[in-house]
C-alpha cells in the first residue's frame, strides 16, 4: 500500500512539475510577444550597455524581473495580464503562475545558478540573436 501511495505522489508532482515547466515557457513567450516589445527592448538594451552584448543569464535575469515585477502603465505585471488572460487555466495552474512571481522575491543567494548552454557563457547582440 505504501509503495503504491508514493508511486501516485511522485507521478503526480511529475505531472506538477511538468505543468509548471510548460506555463513557464508559455509565460516567457508571452512576455516576449510584440505587445510588450516597448517595454522590454528598452530593458534588454540598458543591460547590454554602450556595447549592445547582453550574456544569457543577464538576459534571463532582466526577462524574468520584466515578467514578475516590472509594472506596466495600469500597475499589473506580465504575469497578472498572463493569469487574467488565460481562461482555459485551472485554478491550480493560476496559483502555479502567480506563484512563478512569488518566488522571485527570494534572496538571490537562494536561487538556482544560471549558465549558458552546456555550462558555456552566451553573449547576444541585442535585435540579432547570438552571436
Amino acid at each position: 500500500m505504501t509503495a503504491a501511495v508514493r508511486s501516485e505522489d511522485e507521478a503526480s508532482l511529475r505531472g506538477l512539475i511538468e505543468r509548471c515547466s510548460e506555463l513557464k515557457g508559455e509565460l516567457v513567450a508571452f512576455a516576449r510577444s510584440a505587445r510588450f516589445d516597448r517595454w522590454l527592448t528598452p530593458l534588454l538594451l540598458e543591460g547590454a550597455g554602450p556595447e549592445r552584448l547582453l550574456d544569457e543569464g543577464e538576459a534571463i535575469r532582466i526577462t524574468d524581473h520584466f515578467i514578475l515585477r516590472y509594472r506596466l502603465p495600469d500597475g499589473s505585471t506580465v504575469v497578472d495580464r498572463f493569469v487574467a488572460g488565460r481562461r482555459d487555466l485551472t485554478e491550480a495552474g493560476a496559483t502555479a503562475a502567480s506563484r512563478f512571481k512569488r518566488s522571485d522575491r527570494q534572496h538571490p543567494s537562494q536561487r538556482p545558478k544560471l549558465t549558458g548552454s552546456a555550462g558555456r557563457e552566451t553573449r547576444y547582440r541585442c535585435g540579432n540573436g547570438p552571436l
